[in-house]
């Protein structure tokens, strides 16, 4: 049975743990810069869903909201305020999106690191392909060609 500390953290946290065991500088150098990466995008995730969670939340419950009582003739029951929290809403949850894919891409990535049987100067030029991919900023077109 894994220890609690092993179950509540990150899979970046814990393929780090791995590698810092090993006797290999090198290895160990390239998995911590991407751990900075995964834990940046971890957190960036995190938040983005919780922004996401209130948003939706707030969607469900407006139009009942809006025609209570309390709220007729505010700036509450404006149209306008419900579009600016629905589109703050679609925005939070294309954040949690983008950082969990891009959160996930970091940590295969570190598997990779961990696990490969190849020598650290292939591993080294691997990584720093799929560290540009994952570095491309905000993309509000589908890339995937597939």
């Amino acid at each position: 049975m894994p220890s609690k500390k092993i179950t509540n953290q990150t899979s970046a946290r814990f393929l780090l743990s791995i590698i810092e065991k090993m006797d290999d500088d090198r290895r160990r150098n390239i998995a911590f810069d991407i751990y900075i990466k995964s834990r940046s995008y971890a957190i960036l995730n995190k938040t983005a869903f919780v922004a996401a969670l209130v948003g939706s939340l707030a969607i469900l419950v407006w139009p009942v909201l809006a025609v209570s009582e309390m709220l007729i003739g505010t700036v509450l029951s404006e149209a306008v305020t419900q579009t600016a929290i629905t589109g703050f809403t679609g925005l939070a949850i294309y954040f949690y999106l983008t950082s969990k894919r891009k959160q996930t891409a970091a940590e295969t990535l570190l598997r990779t690191v961990a696990f490969s049987e190849r020598p650290v100067s292939e591993l080294g030029e691997t990584v720093a392909a799929m560290l540009q991919q994952i570095d491309i900023g905000l993309q509000f077109r589908n890339t995937d060609n597939s």
